[in-house]
């Protein structure tokens, strides 16, 4: 025999039945943001296709529109070849015209045509050419691929990003930079400690027990080597923060810039000390 279903269900089914017609209206009829979304992104297609032929209104359009987070950024590569020459200038360095390099104070008079950093801006032509080396301008010019022209120019300026000393205004560069283009979180790969550890994985020896190795590492110094490069970003963060004004009302604009940090690890150097360098990353306790 067919039973008769419970009012309540009869209630419940029509109620169910128009709720599932008002979503379905409510789902076909945009909502005032959905309107103005629409429009806006119409609007800036249009701009675009109008000025799609004037480089310097699109690289305006390009740096005012937001883009989130650079994430994988080497710092050294970074900053721009102009930071580094002037940072040359203000700590003494000298240069090498012939062989177009930079040449520590402590140097300066070892031949008579190194001529002071200082004195770059009277020297355009050098100026230029150290400009070309260390970065990727005009690079279809060098005579060589813009490949071997990228990894080139750090030797360029290793002996000024290599060093602590720069390297709070390598990060507040960067950062400054970042916030003008409407970057909001940088991810900046650099080293700390690099060579510390790749001597240790050169002193403990390759074993292929990597647990064995692993112990060994650890006796050795490594836990006291995380220490040490913990301490050092640590400081690193308070000079950035110095260096940028955070905090004061003459803060720059890379104050608002979320920064983290990864540590590089060179693979192209022995088993051990690539082994010893990526144990170093993970804090030791891998």
């Amino acid at each position: 025999m067919h039973r008769r279903a419970p009012l309540y269900y009869f209630f419940l089914g029509v109620l169910t039945s128009s709720s599932c017609l008002i979503f379905s209206v409510a789902a076909q009829v945009p909502s005032n943001s959905q309107q103005s979304s629409t429009r806006s992104e119409a609007e800036t297609a249009s701009w675009f296709e109008a000025h799609r032929t004037q480089p310097a209104a699109l690289r305006a359009f390009v740096q005012r529109m937001p883009k989130g987070g650079d994430i994988h950024s080497h710092l050294s590569g970074a900053v721009y070849a102009e930071h580094y020459l002037e940072w040359a200038a203000t700590d003494g360095y000298c240069v090498n015209p012939k062989a177009g390099a930079l040449v520590e104070p402590k140097a300066c008079g070892q031949d008579s045509s190194y001529f002071p950093a200082s004195e770059l801006l009277n020297r355009t032509s050098v100026y230029d050419s150290l400009i070309n080396r260390w970065s990727t301008r005009n690079f279809q010019f060098a005579g060589k691929s813009g490949h071997d022209q990228f990894f080139e120019a750090f030797s360029g300026f290793g002996p000024i990003s290599d060093s602590m000393s720069r390297r709070d205004d390598m990060v507040a560069s960067v950062a400054n930079r970042a916030a003008s283009q409407h970057i909001t979180y940088l991810e900046l790969m650099l080293t700390v400690q690099g060579s510390e550890v790749r001597q240790l994985g050169r002193e403990v020896g390759w074993n292929k027990d990597l647990q064995e190795m692993h112990s060994q590492l650890l006796k050795r110094g490594l836990t006291k080597l995380v220490t040490l490069g913990n301490q050092q970003f640590a400081q690193l963060e308070r000079e950035v923060s110095k260096t940028l004004g955070c905090g004061t009302p003459s803060a720059q604009l890379g104050c608002a810039v979320t920064v983290r940090y990864l540590q590089q690890t060179t693979r192209t150097k022995s088993p051990v000390e690539v082994f010893a360098q990526w144990l170093y990353s993970t804090g030791g306790d891998r």
